[in-house]
């Protein structure tokens, strides 16, 4: 039995033009993930801004986004919402905000509602939750 060795020499810069070249021959293919896609805005065009929920990362427990006092829509027009299946299995529960904002549009800081008053119950909710360091997810 007779053994051939046969050495190449390539360079590396030809090496490399070859990879190059070779993953391009490669038939590839993507997916695309509802709820993850960009969107592009137009000038005044309308943004939804969405309350996810409130986590710590001194806690595991997260807790709804309306679940301390806060600036809300009336009870009866907070619309609970699914966009996908990940937002499912993760647990959020997606609700409807006050924010109203514009793409690229100038306007200055308004108020979004009145000054809550708060009751003794809610003001040891909320120092709770701060000391917790708990944070909002939008």
């Amino acid at each position: 039995m007779i053994t051939v060795h046969i050495v190449l020499s390539i360079s590396q810069e030809k090496l490399l033009l070859l990879a190059t070249f070779v993953s391009l021959l490669v038939d590839t293919s993507a997916f695309y993930i509802p709820g993850v896609a960009p969107v592009e805005f137009k000038e005044n065009d309308p943004v939804d801004i969405k309350g996810v929920k409130m986590t710590s990362t001194k806690t595991q427990l997260p807790y709804e986004f309306y679940s301390i006092p806060m600036c809300e829509p009336p009870k009866d027009e907070i619309e609970h919402r699914l966009e996908n299946l990940g937002e499912v299995l993760r647990g959020d529960r997606i609700v409807n905000t006050l924010y109203k904002i514009q793409m690229k549009a100038g306007i200055e800081c308004q108020r979004l509602c009145e000054p809550l008053k708060l009751d003794g119950k809610s003001t040891s909710k909320l120092i709770q939750r701060i000391k917790e360091e708990y944070y909002v997810h939008l």
